[in-house]
């Protein structure tokens, strides 16, 4: 970082020799063009090893202030806007189609990543194209050659897409690019000039979580493995799938994966359970997302064996009774009848002495 500042220095001493020599000021910078790039390579400022400072009519940012014309990063981008000189960069940035109001300047400054725009219009980040059919603004036509007006403010200004801005031979020139939560451009400015991007389609990033696969696991009774399926939008990307478990008290997280068609390990339920995904995508701007839905969720129900019916014991037919003569009699009533013939007897041996008695009495 000393050494980009101390070319950072000679880059200030070579616009002071411009305004008396420019031919010998920019061999000078042609001269240092490799050691700019080395710069950037090493954690300089990479925006001027692709692109010297623009000052000139057409730039939005032409002031020489905080480092010079334009910006080498999102932090010097914002100290300008702050100082707002041009008295106009702040309502020019505020505008909605631009979208760097006061509110973002922070974010801005904090999260911005560097890319570039390329003369066949594409704005690209980490080699991803984040935007297509890109055009840019400037303060004047270029001679005809932007002639397309745009008002801000009141005041109007000229935009065109690269091919008519860039000068013959460049390719590309590089850029800041701000994201917003989704991953989408949010605001996107190049480097030399501080000329900002006005039009544009942007890609957009998403994912949608289509389905919770599950599979039984061949010979295991209430076991499965689970997949998922992931449309993926735009640029997004798959980081991590956590799968949860609730068996009634809250999910909790049993895998995690990072390839929707791996399987989870297989699982045996013991209790009916749901089960659930989270996936988590990777967005331009390197933010995150985690998408849910309630067509990523699965309920188990646990089959239970069937319980054995019991066999009924059969109820034994009661036998008649055979008696043989060693077979005593029952009893049936309060005496045995052993006891009964014996009075009946008596009795009748009584009835017949009375009965010879009276007879004899008859006869005499």
């Amino acid at each position: 970082m000393a050494g980009f500042a101390r070319l950072m220095n000679w880059l200030r001493r070579l616009r002071r020799i411009g305004r008396h020599k420019a031919g010998a000021g920019l061999l000078v910078l042609l001269a240092f063009a490799p050691l700019l790039t080395m710069a950037a390579a090493n954690g300089g400022r990479p925006a001027l090893a692709a692109a010297a400072r623009d000052c000139s009519d057409n730039s939005i940012d032409h002031k020489d202030l905080n480092g010079g014309c334009g910006a080498a990063d999102p932090q010097e981008l914002v100290a300008d806007l702050k100082d707002n000189d041009p008295s106009d960069l702040q309502t020019i940035y505020a505008d909605g189609r631009i979208g760097l109001p006061t509110a973002q300047y922070d974010n801005f400054a904090a999260n911005a990543q560097m890319g570039e725009i390329t003369r066949g219009g594409e704005l690209k980040v980490d080699g991803q194209t984040v935007m297509t059919g890109v055009w840019t603004m400037g303060r004047t036509t270029l001679g005809g050659k932007q002639p397309t007006a745009i008002t801000i403010g009141g005041k109007t200004y000229y935009h065109s897409p690269p091919s008519a801005s860039f000068a013959g031979g460049v390719q590309s020139i590089p850029a800041m690019v701000l994201f917003d939560d989704q991953g989408t451009v949010q605001a996107a400015v190049l480097n030399p000039c501080g000329n900002p991007v006005t039009k544009g389609k942007k890609i957009k990033s998403s994912a949608v979580c289509k389905e919770l696969l599950k599979t039984p696991v061949d010979g295991k009774e209430n076991t499965f493995q689970f997949t998922t399926k992931v449309d993926l939008i735009g640029l997004a990307k798959v980081v991590k799938l956590e799968y949860f478990i609730d068996e009634g008290q809250g999910p909790q997280l049993f895998d995690t994966e990072t390839n929707p068609s791996t399987p989870t390990p297989a699982h045996t339920f013991t209790k009916d359970a749901t089960i659930s995904v989270k996936v988590t995508i990777g967005v331009p701007g390197k933010k995150t997302r985690v998408i849910e839905s309630e067509a990523c969720k699965q309920q188990v129900t646990v089959k239970k064996p069937p319980t054995p019916t019991p066999t009924p014991t059969p109820t034994p037919k009661p036998q008649p009774q055979v008696l043989s003569a060693t077979t005593p009699m029952p009893v049936t009533g309060p005496a045995a009848l052993p006891g009964l013939f014996v009075g009946t007897s008596l009795a009748g041996t009584l009835a017949h002495r009375l009965y010879r008695t009276y007879r004899d009495r008859r006869r005499r």
